[in-house]
């Protein structure tokens, strides 16, 4: 019995240790909005990343009523031609859907979409980096925006965006890679 409650322990260890990780995006997340609006001179606005006030315990909150968002995505395989099931994301965090969300186009339509997406500058770099290191790095820390491995590719996907970001980035991927806009729906929700 000793070995399951050691297997128990250290999953449970994990978990903590994943979540830790997620606060600390969202804060460094935070942070890179705060520094985006001191360079443009701009306020920050209420609900955005930036606004200090839109995390609790870490998870990203949506205007006023302290329940976390979840984005959802859903994508229409057959009438994109794709002999697929239609597939709906949403995961637990918003982060991890954009993630599978792009794991998902990489494994039905092949590596080339990567390739393409390496293409598409979204708010701090392209969405898509084979050199992370180079393409996300924060020009005033000097440190590295928050990123994703997608799958077992040399490909990282940029995530250091507030939840509506990432609901716009997402349509900017179906229009960047000339999508029927319809086969693609997402959301944000409570």
């Amino acid at each position: 019995m000793g070995d399951v409650d050691e297997v128990v322990r250290l999953s449970s260890l994990a978990e903590r240790a994943r979540e830790i990780a997620r606060t600390e995006a969202a804060l460094e997340a935070e942070l890179s909005a705060i520094d985006a609006a001191a360079d443009n001179k701009h306020e920050v606005q209420p609900g955005t990343s930036g606004d200090t006030g839109s995390l609790q315990n870490g998870f990203a909150l949506s205007k006023g009523n302290g329940k976390r968002q979840h984005l959802e995505v859903t994508v229409d395989w057959p009438k994109l031609g794709i002999p697929r099931p239609i597939l709906t994301i949403r995961e637990r965090f918003a982060t991890d859907t954009l993630v599978h969300f792009v794991s998902q186009l990489q494994s039905a339509l092949g590596n080339t979409v990567l390739e393409r997406l390496t293409t598409l500058r979204v708010s701090r770099g392209p969405l898509v980096s084979s050199d992370p290191a180079k393409d996300y790095r924060n020009p005033r820390r000097g440190n590295l925006y928050t990123h994703h491995r997608i799958d077992n590719t040399k490909y990282f996907v940029l995530t250091n965006n507030s939840n509506s970001e990432k609901v716009a980035i997402i349509r900017d991927v179906v229009r960047h890679l000339g999508l029927n806009p319809s086969t693609v729906r997402v959301e944000l929700s409570d």
